[in-house]
C-alpha cells in the first residue's frame, strides 16, 4: 500500500485547474482514492454509489465477487460507524437498503453458484446485526467493545482498500492521460475539494463519460480473449 500513497511534497492544484487537466471520471476516482486513504468512512455511501453504477454501466469490468466485497464492504462500514454513536434508525435503514448482492449474479459453475450464494448469506447476516444492534443496546454495546475492532478494524480496512485500489486501476486503462496516481497527487486533501469532487460522480458529464468506456471496454475484450475478467481471491 505504501506505494499507493500521496506524497507529502506533491504539488496539489486548484479544482478548476484539475477540471481543465483531467477527466470527470479520473478526477472523481482520485476523490474516492483520497476518502479512502483518510478513512473518511461517512463518504464512503458516495464511493459505494459510484463502483456500483459505473459496474452497471460497465459490465464485466469486476467479477461480481469483486464488486459484491468492495460494495457491501463499503456501505456496511459506513453503517457500523452510524451505529457505533446514538443511533438514528431511519437514517440506518435507508443505507441498509443498499445492501444487497449485485444484481449479475452468475449461474455458469457450481463453483461459481457456491460463491454467489456465500455473499447473499453476509448479506443476510448483516441485515441481521444491524437489526439487532438497533433494537438492543447491551448486545449494541458488547459488539462496538468486544467485535467491532476484531470484525471491523485495520485488517477490514486493508481489504477494502485493496479492493478500491484493483477497481480504480481496472478502470484507469480505459482512461486518457492524465493517470490515477498523477491526478491523486494533483487533488489537494481539503474537504471542501474532496466533497465537490465526490458530488461531480452523479453530474451528467461524469455519467456521460462512464458510458463511453462501455465500447472501449467491449473491444478491449474482444482483443484480449484469454484474459478473464479479474476476480479477487477468497
Amino acid at each position: 500500500m505504501t506505494a499507493r500513497k500521496t506524497k507529502e511534497n506533491d504539488a496539489t492544484l486548484p479544482l478548476a485547474a484539475l477540471q481543465l487537466l483531467a477527466p470527470p471520471v479520473r478526477l472523481v476516482s482520485a476523490a474516492l482514492w483520497k476518502v479512502m486513504e483518510q478513512r473518511d468512512v461517512m463518504h464512503y455511501g458516495v464511493v459505494e454509489e459510484f463502483v456500483t453504477s459505473l459496474c452497471e454501466t460497465v459490465p464485466g469490468l469486476l467479477t461480481v465477487r469483486h464488486q459484491g466485497k468492495l460494495a457491501l464492504g463499503l456501505r456496511a462500514r459506513l453503517i457500523m460507524e452510524l451505529c457505533s454513536t446514538q443511533p438514528d434508525k431511519k437514517e440506518i435503514m435507508s443505507h441498509l437498503e443498499r445492501i444487497r448482492a449485485p444484481a449479475a449474479m452468475s449461474t455458469s459453475s457450481a463453483t461459481t453458484k457456491k460463491r454467489d450464494l456465500k455473499i447473499m448469506n453476509t448479506v443476510e447476516g448483516f441485515q441481521s446485526l444491524v437489526h439487532l444492534l438497533l433494537t438492543d443496546t447491551t448486545r449494541r454495546t458488547h459488539f462496538f467493545k468486544e467485535e467491532f475492532p476484531v470484525d471491523y478494524g485495520p485488517k477490514f480496512d486493508q481489504e477494502l482498500e485493496k479492493l478500491l485500489w484493483e477497481f480504480l486501476i481496472r478502470l484507469d486503462q480505459f482512461l486518457p492521460v492524465p493517470n490515477l496516481a498523477q491526478t491523486v497527487s494533483w487533488l489537494s486533501e481539503t474537504p471542501s475539494v474532496l466533497e465537490a469532487c465526490a458530488r461531480a460522480a452523479s453530474q451528467p458529464s461524469c455519467c456521460r463519460h462512464c458510458s463511453s468506456i462501455r465500447p472501449v471496454w467491449a473491444t478491449w475484450r474482444l482483443q484480449h480473449p484469454s484474459i478473464q475478467t479479474w476476480e479477487t481471491p477468497s
